[in-house]
């Protein structure tokens, strides 16, 4: 006998057993070590980018408030030398002079204030390319700053404002944001507003030297969200914050714009966008605006990855080294395993007297050894009882084989051709013997038929069986009436039956020329009538004794007319009480609806094999629980050929 090969020993397994839950274990742990320096990482991340803008909000507050100052002491002088048209330059070259932030400045008067000019607005900027100093008239035709915000807001409201970032075509030529203070006369209109232009690069520049993180990015938005500095040029010309929230579809997003940019609070927020997760710090300005930092959460966490990436390499590294360790230590400890496991080969293969291993310890090995030991002694004593117990067992399977074909070879097979009548019947035992029998006999035009059930299974039922049969050929024999026949094999049966077994039988006596039925029954099923014209119904039964339950009982004889092309189906219980995997009997009202369903043209051979095959689609396979037997008998239809 060859060694089987298996794809992994006792000592691998119990390795990988070992590996697994250590790898489980340090994953636990790793799991845990991530999350919580995710989490601690995050909030130190949105703490110091917090401050960092907090810190650079400050320092743009100083200069813009310094912006403001100096055009609030520019206004003075407007009041000073307002009808000085040639110092209204002059003031707005000092105040672009006087703060390195303002690109330019304006005096801008209200529609007619000097006579004979409509649009009289004074303008002094340095110019972007060139770095000089220019000057101009704004108010023109092609540029009516009457309707400009940075002119009709602070002269409707009366208070100075910021304006939104604009593009000054007429003016810089470049991306400014204006800051605007009313001057009112005596009698307190407003007759001129005095502007302070910032550039936007500067702002841009501020802010953008913001980057705690790498791809982290800086916004800074007016009071309706428009951008005042953005990552991008494109975002100047026209998005606005909330434009680009509504894109994302995500309305936590414009909620915490909201409190940003309307209720200028400071806040934090994550959001998605094109598959990367930020988070975003924002505060408020002092003259209105907000200012937001934007960190991809993989740049604040990377270190934190590489990190876990190393712990990671490291723990597998160990991981490995454990395994390897354990291998080993296991194998030697293991090592007498296999050596019982080739003995236990050999005794299975029938060598009773293989030598065990020595074990020199003291615990479950050496316990093994002799629980192997005891086995194999055991097992030389079991091979020795069952070689006995398997000759006495093959001699009564001979026995029960040769009583199987002997009760077999009793039921009659010699079937009549077909004629004026069409037989059949076939015997299924549920052991090797049974307790079922049928039997028939045709002398001249009469057909005499039988079929019977012995209570109970076996070789008992069996010699019961075998008796009822004999009885009945015999008692048949004298020409007597069924009555008396069944009357004769009862006192016989309850004569010499001690046991207290008992046949359910049924004898019929057919004359094939009138188509008269005399039957007797003594306790048996029912046979069903298949009518040439009708429907299936059971034979009307008297309800007689079983044979062998009382020697003298007096059992009643019937008759019935039959009609040419009529069927009779005689059967014993196994066929009602078949039983599905369920637990479900076929039943007398499935027999029915079998016959209900069977052709018309069928034979009785035809008739029986068909209930048979419904019998086997009906239990599933499931195990026969009784025998069964099944007899069919056809009449000739009217005007059918012998």
């Amino acid at each position: 006998m060859s060694t089987p090969r298996y794809s992994t020993s006792f000592a691998q397994r119990l390795s990988i057993i070992v590996i697994a839950l250590s790898s489980l274990l340090f994953l636990v742990g790793m799991a845990v070590v991530a999350c919580t320096g995710r989490h601690l990482i995050t909030q130190e991340a949105t703490q110091s980018a917090a401050n960092l803008l907090e810190a650079t909000i400050k320092d743009v507050e100083k200069e813009l408030c310094a912006v403001e100052v100096a055009t609030a002491n520019a206004a003075w002088l407007v009041k000073e030398h307002g009808n000085d048209q040639e110092y209204l330059y002059r003031i707005t070259r000092q105040l672009v002079d006087s703060n390195d932030h303002i690109v330019g400045s304006a005096i801008a008067f209200v529609p007619d204030y000097f006579p004979g000019k409509h649009y009289f607005a004074p303008y002094t900027w340095i110019d972007e390319e060139t770095g000089k100093r220019k000057r101009t008239q704004l108010g023109s035709g092609t540029y009516d700053y009457f309707y400009m915000d940075w002119f009709q807001v602070p002269r409707l409201t009366g208070k100075p404002s910021w304006s939104e970032p604009y593009y000054d075509e007429n003016g810089g030529e470049q991306w400014v944001a204006t800051y605007s203070r009313p001057l009112r006369d005596a009698d307190g209109q407003v007759y001129a507003v005095i502007t302070a232009d910032i550039s936007l690069a500067w702002l841009s520049t501020k802010f953008g030297s913001i980057q705690p993180y790498p791809g982290a990015y800086t916004n800074l938005v007016s009071r309706s969200g428009t951008y005042v500095c953005a990552p991008f040029s494109s975002w100047l010309e026209g998005d606005t914050i909330f434009s680009q929230a509504a894109e994302m579809h995500d309305p936590t997003v414009t909620q915490d714009l909201r409190h940003m940019v309307v209720d200028r609070k400071r806040g934090v927020f994550s959001f998605s966008e094109a598959g990367v997760e930020y988070f975003s710090v924002y505060g408020p300005l002092c003259n209105g605006w907000s200012a937001a930092i934007i960190c991809p959460y993989r740049e604040v966490l990377r270190s934190a990855m590489e990190m876990t990436a190393v712990l990671l390499a490291a723990g597998l590294a160990g991981l490995l080294g454990i395994f390897l360790l354990c291998r080993a230590a296991v194998t030697r400890e293991t090592r007498p395993l296999s050596a019982f496991s080739e003995s236990a080969r050999a005794i299975a293969s029938g060598n009773f007297d293989t030598p065990l291993p020595r074990i020199s310890t003291r615990d479950e090995i050496a316990q093994l050894r002799d629980s192997f030991d005891y086995m194999q002694a055991s097992l030389k004593q079991y091979m020795a009882d069952l070689e006995r117990t398997t000759a006495g067992k093959q001699r009564l399977e001979s026995e029960l084989s040769i009583a199987h074909d002997i009760q077999m070879n009793m039921l009659p097979t010699d079937f009549p051709p077909p004629g004026p009548v069409d037989l059949y019947a076939g015997m299924t035992p549920a052991r090797e013997v049974g307790g079922d029998l049928y039997d028939f006999t045709i002398r001249g035009h009469h057909l005499y038929f039988a079929i019977g059930d012995v209570s109970g299974k076996g070789v008992s039922a069996a010699l019961i069986m075998a008796i009822t049969r004999s009885a009945l050929r015999l008692v048949g024999s004298t020409r007597t009436t069924l009555d008396n026949v069944v009357a004769k094999i009862n006192r016989c049966i309850a004569e010499y039956d001690s046991s207290g077994m008992f046949v359910t039988l049924l004898t019929g006596h057919l004359d094939l020329q009138t188509l008269e039925l005399e039957y007797c029954n003594a306790g048996h099923n029912p046979p069903v009538v298949i009518p040439a014209a009708g429907q299936p119904h059971f034979l009307p039964l008297i309800p007689n004794l079983v044979v062998g339950a009382m020697d003298d009982f007096p059992f009643r004889m019937q008759r019935i007319q039959l009609q040419p092309g009529d069927s009779l189906l005689l059967y014993t219980d196994g066929v009602t009480e078949a039983e599905a995997p369920a637990q479900d009997q076929y039943g007398e009202a499935r027999l029915l609806n079998w016959a209900h369903h069977l052709p018309a043209d069928a034979s009785a051979r035809q008739a029986v094999e068909s209930l048979t095959a419904d019998l086997h689609a009906f239990t599933c396979g499931n195990e026969q629980n009784d025998d069964i037997t099944i007899m069919a008998i056809r009449l000739r239809p009217q005007g059918s050929q012998a």
